[in-house]
């Protein structure tokens, strides 16, 4: 969750994974409402609770337009995975290019596309902050085997991803501190 600057309760979720319950009770705890759901992929664990979001909130749900394909694919890869728990998912507002501009929460969110990890992976840049998603693990790259991963253009992502981080700049991750 990330609130509205100005203080107004307002917030952006990014990356409403299938840990509802930490979300609901982070919701609460703080009072913030969602104004929307960012999503740095359409891997299941990612935007498996982007829909029920939606739905309490009516907020919308950005997805670079290159991951749909994928995120339809959620319950089969959650079935693949042998995870029991099946998800709904939202109506995504698809974005494309380089560099879309999402407002929302008092604040600009930059989603930069880096793909590799997916077709529609995105890097999240708000106010010195960057949101890798799995692009960029807490402790390692995000090479894998997973279906529509191309490791050429992960490593290019990465390479991009470096050359905006500095001394100014908190990556967060997308698993792990």
């Amino acid at each position: 969750l990330l609130a509205d600057p100005s203080g107004s309760g307002d917030c952006v979720v990014v990356d409403a994974g299938l840990d509802h319950a930490q979300v609901d009770a982070a919701l609460a705890d703080s009072g913030w409402t969602p104004r929307a759901v960012l999503c740095t992929h359409g891997h299941f664990d990612h935007v498996g609770g982007a829909a029920r979001l939606q739905e309490r909130f009516g907020v919308p749900v950005h997805l670079l337009a290159a991951d749909l394909k994928l995120a339809k694919l959620s319950n089969f890869m959650m079935a693949a995975f042998k995870l029991k728990t099946r998800i709904a998912l939202p109506a995504f507002d698809l974005l494309g290019g380089d560099a879309a501009v999402v407002e929302a929460a008092g604040r600009r969110f930059t989603l930069h596309a880096l793909p590799g990890h997916t077709p529609g992976s995105a890097g999240i840049a708000v106010d010195g902050l960057l949101f890798s998603g799995d692009t960029l693990y807490a402790r390692r790259t995000a090479l894998s085997k997973l279906p529509g991963e191309d490791h050429d253009r992960l490593r290019a992502s990465l390479n991009k991803l470096f050359s905006w981080v500095d001394e100014g700049v908190l990556v967060l991750p997308g698993h792990g501190g």
